[in-house]
């Protein structure tokens, strides 16, 4: 799965790193791998990008 990961800087970036993502849950790679880590560090950055851009309003 070789397209390159970068820092999510808006939606659309957001969308194409959610899809790569979302492409590992049926087959979830090794950890340690080099698509295990591709999966952690997207993760990582989806995380990130949701915690600062998708803030829930507090009831």
């Amino acid at each position: 799965m070789g397209q390159k990961i970068s820092i999510i800087c808006n939606e659309a970036g957001y969308a194409a790193a959610l899809a790569a993502f979302e492409a590992y849950f049926d087959n979830e790679p090794q950890a340690g791998s080099e698509d295990g880590d591709r999966f952690e560090l997207l993760g990582r950055l989806l995380a990130q990008y949701e915690a600062e851009h998708c803030r829930m309003p507090r009831p």
